[in-house]
């Protein structure tokens, strides 16, 4: 199987792989953050790295890697993260505390440390989801009077790579990793579904809609791609 390694424009590194087996082509992010291509044995290279080029901004946001979460980090609107080294303390442990994230973790370990910073990005998960429930109803509402729409019920989940959703019963659904966005940003997801309670699909009417709320969604969906839904997302 013939493979070449190609640099992006952006410096992100792609290997493209010809298989006899492919039939078309295929982007995957191995465990290891690696960008691989496979493509069927007769496409030509510069194809793969012509599509690579169109999401080379994914390609190197999946590719980065991972940073800890540091001291005195922004969680949100709401939170900042604190550690609190414990000499007596056999496992890290998390809450949260007026307007803080606090870890207590054993004092012989690193905050760096793989079980520490579990324990840190699972109670900031918690901080941001009281963040959403707190924020994010009220600024639903608040739009949809304004803009004149008309919503069901609405909810706030942990999602892997969807900012919101809505049904075609006008419920919403909202990712509770909105709360790590501007509000501009925030404002804008939120009138993108309130637009699906009149267009389900993504049609010329539904884009018409979103730019009568938000003449500059465009700018604001492109600097969206740059962000994922993780703690510290961007």
């Amino acid at each position: 199987m013939p493979s070449k390694s190609f640099v992006l424009s952006n410096g992100t590194t792609v290997l493209v792989t010809k298989r006899r087996a492919s039939r078309n082509l295929r982007l995957t992010i191995s465990s290891a953050g690696e960008a691989k291509i496979s493509v069927p044995i007769w496409t030509p290279y510069k194809m793969a790295v012509d599509f690579a080029e169109t999401r080379a901004g994914w390609i190197q946001l999946q590719t980065k890697p991972k940073q800890h979460l540091a001291e005195a980090l922004a969680i949100g609107k709401d939170h900042t993260l604190h550690y609190s080294p414990q000499p007596r303390l056999k496992a890290p442990r998390g809450r949260l505390a007026g307007g803080e994230v606090v870890v207590l973790y054993p004092s012989e370990l690193l905050v760096t440390d793989p079980l520490i910073q579990a324990e840190a990005n699972a109670a900031c998960i918690r901080a941001l989801r009281k963040q959403a429930k707190q924020h994010l109803p009220d600024r639903l509402q608040q739009l949809a009077d304004k803009f004149d729409f008309e919503y069901n019920k609405v909810a706030i989940k942990q999602m892997k790579s969807r900012w919101g959703s809505c049904d075609q019963h006008k419920n919403i659904v909202f990712n509770l990793f909105l709360m790590e966005l501007s509000w501009k940003t925030i404002d804008y997801v939120i009138i993108h579904e309130l637009s699906h309670t009149e267009h389900l699909n993504h049609s010329t009417e539904f884009w018409t809609r979103v730019a009568s709320c938000e003449p500059n969604y465009k700018e604001i969906r492109r600097n969206l791609r740059s962000h994922k839904p993780v703690v510290n997302g961007g």
